[in-house]
Parts: C-alpha cells; sequence; structure tokens
C-alpha cells in the first residue's frame, strides 16, 4: 500500500482523513444514475444483495423492492481487499457454484471501478481479490430416489406447488421453463406420442420430452401455471417449499456441497434415465444437452433405481 500510495503522489507522513462512503447512498446512485450497458442489470440487481448482507445485516437490503435500503450505513471505504476475500470465501463455503460467484463479481467489479471514477474510494480493491475458482466434484446436486420425488409431490404444500414438481419431474425441465410450458407453443404430436418442445432458457437449446404418463393424467393443468408477476419470486418461493417438504420427509438438506434444491429433481431424472440404460443421445435430446459429455455430470452412482416403477410406461 505505501508503494502504491507513493506512486499515486500521496503524502504517507500525513495520514488522510477519510469522510464516510455509505454503500445505501452511492449503490442507489450508481443503480438509478448511471447507464449500465447490460440489459438485465436492473434484473438482476439482487445479485449485490449477499454482499451488502455480508457487511451489514438484513435490515440494509429491501427485499420487498428487491434493493439496497438507501439508508444503508455501512461505509465502503473500510471495506479492504482482504474484506472483499472473506466475502467471496464465504459464498464458496455456502456451496455457490463458479458461475453464481462469477455473476457476483460480474457485478461487484464495475461498481469498484465506478466508485474509483467518482472519486469515493482512492483504490479499486476490488481489482485485487484471489481467484475464487474451486475444486468441485463433476456434480454438486444430489439425485433423489423418485419414491422420495413422489413422497414430495403427495405432501406438497398446495397445488402450485404438486403441480410443478410434477412437471419437473416427469419432464427434467428447469423449475422456470416448467413453469412457463404454453400447450399451443410447446406440445407436438411425434410418431403418435405427444411431446413437449422447448427452448431451454438458461441453454436456448430444444429440448423434445415425450408427456409420460403420469404427467398425462393430469391433463391441461400443466400448462401456463405461472400467470403473472415476478417469475424468479415464484421459483425462490416453490424452493423453499422444496427443501421444507423434503426436511419433513426426514432428508438430509444440511450438506451445502451436496445440493437439494428443486435443481435437485433435474439431476434425479436424468440419473434415473441412466439407471434405466437410456442411451447419452437420447437424454441429451429430452433434457437440451448441446453433447453427451454433460451427462458425466449427472452419474450419481450411489442412487438406487426402482423396480417397482417404469418412467416410460
Amino acid at each position: 500500500d505505501e508503494v502504491y500510495a507513493t506512486k499515486k503522489g500521496y503524502d504517507i507522513s500525513k495520514p488522510k482523513i477519510h469522510k464516510p462512503v455509505y454503500l445505501g447512498e452511492v449503490l442507489t446512485r450508481y443503480k438509478t444514475q448511471v447507464v449500465h450497458k447490460a440489459k438485465t442489470f436492473h434484473s438482476y440487481f439482487y445479485e449485490f444483495k449477499t454482499f451488502v448482507v455480508f457487511f451489514g445485516s438484513k435490515s440494509d437490503w429491501d427485499t420487498a423492492n428487491r434493493t439496497i435500503n438507501p439508508h444503508c450505513k455501512i461505509d465502503i471505504t473500510k471495506i479492504t481487499t482482504k474484506d472483499l476475500n472473506d466475502y467471496y470465501k464465504s459464498q464458496i463455503d455456502a456451496g455457490k457454484s463458479d458461475s453464481t460467484i462469477q455473476k457476483r463479481k460480474n457485478y461487484l467489479a464495475p461498481f469498484y471501478r465506478w466508485l474509483v471514477g467518482e472519486e469515493y474510494l482512492e483504490r479499486d480493491h476490488h481489482s485485487y481479490i484471489n481467484s475464487t475458482k474451486t475444486d468441485k466434484k463433476a456434480f454438486e446436486y444430489k439425485a433423489l430416489d423418485y419414491a422420495i420425488i413422489r413422497q414430495a409431490i403427495d405432501n406438497a404444500p398446495n397445488q402450485f406447488c404438486k403441480l410443478l414438481w410434477s412437471i419437473m419431474a416427469y419432464t427434467g425441465l428447469d423449475c422456470g421453463d416448467a413453469l412457463t410450458l404454453d400447450k399451443n407453443k410447446d406440445v407436438l404430436v411425434i410418431d403418435g406420442l405427444p411431446h413437449i418442445i422447448t427452448k431451454r432458457s438458461k441453454s436456448k437449446i430444444m429440448a423434445r420430452i415425450p408427456i409420460f404418463p403420469p404427467l398425462q393424467k393430469l391433463g391441461d393443468s400443466i400448462y401456463n401455471i405461472f400467470q403473472e408477476g415476478n417469475l424468479k419470486s415464484y421459483v425462490d418461493r416453490s424452493n423453499k417449499s422444496w427443501k421444507k417438504t423434503l426436511i419433513k420427509l426426514g432428508v438430509d438438506v444440511s450438506n451445502k456441497k451436496v445440493k437439494t434444491t428443486q435443481k435437485s429433481i433435474r439431476h434425479s431424472f436424468i440419473t434415473y434415465l441412466e439407471s434405466k440404460g437410456v442411451s447419452d443421445e437420447k437424454i441429451a435430446l429430452y433434457v437440451g444437452h448441446s453433447n453427451t459429455k454433460m451427462q458425466k455430470r449427472y452419474k450419481d452412482l450411489t442412487l438406487v433405481p426402482e423396480t417397482d416403477f417404469n418412467l416410460f410406461n
């Protein structure tokens, strides 16, 4: 720091008295007054939440409006590079994926550059952080036995969750894609059998899934179950309900390295197909993978396949 200060022409013999720079004020200004290149900036502003809560408290984040409390008194001048490294380490310890952590870095990095440019900070501490790459297992979501998944569906707290989890269990779709199925756009009869043909919102790759008998029994109720509002809020609420339901069924959800979120339903679907001998090429077609290499991430050899239930009957 002394070398840095000398290069910048600061007199290190006379410590500079810093005025506090409150995060509530500057982050609110950054959000409302700066033109951001990314069209999704405001939609994903909640990526700042963990940063705000880590250095402050839950009250510093306005959950209802998904933004920072403008009265938040976190002094950002006191947040050092070490503190930022501690923040990212907490995200790794919480089991966050590399892509999630990278997304948060992608929001914080330009914010810190802006703080320096606006002379709120003298140094961009974020540019000196350590690498956050993690040494993860080949998969990070737990594959559940379908007996557990069916019990969770039967014990769903409401009809919305019952339908959503049923769709995910028998299509392997992610939550957001399962919520927005449209019968008029996403259903096609192939070789006399109805199929769901939909483009995955995450990868933009088409998935082609037969409508299996358990889903056929639900009829048209599986379509357009999300009507209006904030899709992310629906996903978050149903995910909390999923974990609570698993806990009631005695499933251990405490291991942060092996996730049991709703995403694990997709993992279970793919693993179950693998256990039944379905080819990697066909699975890639069903779940919208660009190639068969992705299947290697989903082979959870600890899963014991059922013998009393034929998914494709």
